[in-house]
């Protein structure tokens, strides 16, 4: 604490010729004062500039994504519906995750080329975002800007909720997982928001006053801990409207913001106008532009439905197994209905499927009666690929495969079948007796559905499960000489290698195809990934 001595030597004479302390010397005195530590705390590192950078850029990120929920979910407020972009058949106009906010539109005010919001035909209870092609009567004819040709089904006017107004991309995501049921995924969404939130929070302004300073100031002010010295009181007294044993009065001023407060709000700003405009050009008003797929389909877009995927490469068959009642299967392949399928047996049908992303229906098969023929006579074919999903618990029966006409106890062959144990074969008879088969080294009747893929060609036969190529054999090129049909769940497989106990397959059978080539690694993997 200064003296006396040092106040006075500082000190200003007033007009009455009374030497007074300067005002220099009387804050020194007061910075000197007990119960005034003028320490500061150690800076953070929280109130850091690279702290200080990352919380601007969290918070923008976390307003820009409200801003686009809001714009997906206030639209309802005045009857306007959004709903979830879950497939390709849009690409690459819509992506999956996009959110489509659809305003309410009159049935005469629709015309050709707006993108409509319906009541899905083949689903009910579910919708389909596709573009009007043709008005035909009192029924519209949608189509995908990523599919080859027109919706097979037609849609009522009256199925109509709205037109497409406004696409908010990638931010359905979540909602995508939860319905393919992707946990991962989901978890991982949840704990980088965590994290963003917490970047958000990360930085702090400098640190405060200390609780122990404060507490020392409240007490000295109100205990008369601190008094000044004798003749400082004295000093002070002879200061006009002050006396030494009442302490100046102390005035609430207010501070001004700091200046790091408006740079954070000025930053904040410019990042979310940012966000801003980015996201108004990509949320683009109207769907007026028509779009064509890029040659190769499976690299341009792997979002496919499984109706898609049989349609690149073309297959010949491709009974979809989509149907609820009768005994046709139909066939969507390229020969047409001629060669649509027939359920034997007492089949059941809509049961649950793969996603498959707009056919998500199966067969069941009993395992004694069901099974599933086709028309279509072939003659000593070699170069083909055999698809479909299946999904069991009791293995055993012919899953696929290729019936001789005239033949006689085993007369089938190009098979694929399911041992007693749940493992998958594929395999030729090239003469009668004589068997190259492949075998997968796992079990797959364990109740989920899985995409089961045979090819034979020039380079042999090859077998495929989920899109991996779990067995091969070169040297198989050739199976029986001789013309026959393709079946469905029932096939004669007594004397074939690891023979199965019940030549019928109990079980879920979906999405079966019969295709002219030899599928690639590529484009089975897309197969694959549109039922997933």
């Amino acid at each position: 604490m200064l003296s006396p001595a040092a106040l006075l030597r500082g000190r200003v004479v007033d007009e009455d010729g009374v030497p007074r302390p300067s005002p220099r010397a009387l804050r020194a005195a007061a910075s000197a004062a007990p119960g005034r530590d003028r320490r500061t705390l150690p800076a953070s590192w929280r109130s850091r500039w690279p702290a200080f950078v990352v919380s601007c850029a969290a918070r923008a990120l976390l307003i820009g994504l409200l801003w686009l929920v809001g714009w997906s979910l206030v639209p309802a407020a005045v009857g306007w519906e959004s709903t979830v972009v879950v497939s390709g058949s849009m690409s690459p106009r819509l992506q999956v995750g996009d959110v489509v906010v659809a305003r309410p539109v009159e049935t005469d005010q629709l015309r050709t080329g707006m993108v409509l919001l319906v009541d899905d035909p083949d689903r009910p209870g579910r919708l389909r975002v596709h573009r009007l092609v043709a008005l035909e009567g009192d029924q519209l004819r949608l189509r995908g800007d990523a599919n080859a040709s027109d919706d097979s089904t037609l849609v009522d006017r009256d199925a109509v909720h709205g037109v497409g107004a406004l696409r908010l991309p990638v931010i359905g995501w979540p909602l995508v997982w939860l319905s393919e049921r992707h946990v991962l995924p989901l978890a991982g969404a949840a704990a980088g928001l965590v994290l963003l939130v917490g970047a958000a929070l990360l930085h702090e302004g400098p640190a405060g006053p200390s609780p122990t300073r404060t507490r020392t100031r409240t007490r000295t002010r109100t205990e008369g801990a601190h008094r000044p010295p004798g003749r400082l009181r004295t000093l002070l007294a002879s200061r006009p409207g002050r006396s030494a044993a009442t302490p100046p009065r102390h005035r609430h001023r207010h501070r001004p913001p700091r200046p790091r407060t408006r740079l954070t709000v000025t930053v904040t700003g410019l990042l979310m106008a940012v966000v801003s405009v980015v996201t108004t050009s990509t949320a683009d008003a109207r769907y007026t532009a028509r779009t064509t797929n890029d040659a190769d389909a499976w690299s341009a877009n792997a979002h496919y439905t499984c109706a898609q995927a049989a349609a690149s490469p073309a297959a010949t068959l491709y009974y979809p197994l989509q149907e609820t009642t009768g005994t046709v299967a139909t066939n969507a392949g390229s020969t047409g209905t001629v060669d649509n399928g027939t359920y034997e047996g007492s089949m059941v049908l809509g049961q649950s499927g793969p996603n498959c992303r707009g056919a998500g229906r199966a067969v069941s098969l009993d395992g004694s009666t069901t099974y599933i023929t086709s028309p279509l006579t072939v003659t000593d074919p070699n170069t083909y690929s055999l698809e479909i999903w299946l999904n069991t618990t009791t293995p055993g029966g012919l899953v696929m495969g290729f019936r001789r006409d005239g033949g006689s106890g085993n007369d089938n062959d190009r098979m694929v079948y399911m041992g007693n144990f749940g493992r998958i074969s594929f395999g030729l008879e090239p003469t009668a007796g004589t068997y190259q088969t492949v075998r997968s080294p796992g079990a797959y009747d364990d109740g989920a559905w899985h995409h089961v893929v045979a090819t034979q060609g020039s380079n042999g036969i090859a077998l495929y499960v989920d899109a991996v190529k779990v067995a091969g054999d070169a040297t198989a090129t050739t199976g029986f000489n001789a013309s026959g049909t393709w079946r469905i769940g029932r096939g004669q497989t007594a004397g074939w290698p690891n023979e199965p106990s019940n030549r019928y397959y109990t079980g879920l059978l979906a999405h079966a195809a019969v295709y002219p080539s030899v599928l690639t690694d590529a484009q089975i993997r897309a197969h694959y990934n549109a039922g997933r």
